[in-house]
C-alpha cells in the first residue's frame, strides 16, 4: 500500500484491514443494539469470503446481493470485492424475483 496516498493502489479490503489493525475494538458500524467492531468485520468479511470461495466463486464472477441495508450486506460486499467478484445489489423488499443468466 502507498502510504503517501492509500487511496491509489489499496483496494477496499485493504484499507479496512490497516483500520482494522489499528482500531480494531473501535465500532465500525451500529444498528440500534446491534454493534460490530473493525476487528468482528473483517473476521466476518473473511469467513463471508471463504464461503464464497467454497461455493467456487472467484475473480470475474457475478453475484446478486439481495440483504436488507445491515452489517451483513456490508460484509457481503466487500467479500465480494476481496475476492475480484462483480456485484450488484437486489432490493431486499422484493418479494418475487425473476433472474435470467445470460453467457
Amino acid at each position: 500500500m502507498n502510504r503517501a496516498n492509500p487511496f491509489e493502489t489499496a483496494t477496499a479490503y485493504d484499507l479496512l484491514a490497516a483500520v482494522a489493525a489499528r482500531h480494531g475494538d473501535r465500532e465500525a458500524m451500529v444498528l440500534g443494539a446491534e454493534r460490530v467492531t473493525f476487528a468482528d468485520f473483517l473476521v466476518r468479511v473473511d469467513a463471508f469470503a471463504a464461503g464464497l470461495v467454497a461455493l467456487g466463486l472467484g475473480r470475474g464472477d457475478a453475484l446478486g446481493i439481495w440483504l436488507p441495508n445491515r452489517p451483513r450486506w456490508f460484509v457481503a460486499q466487500y467479500a465480494a470485492a476481496r475476492l475480484g467478484i462483480k456485484r450488484t445489489t437486489l432490493q431486499a423488499k422484493m418479494r418475487k424475483l425473476g433472474i435470467s443468466r445470460r453467457s
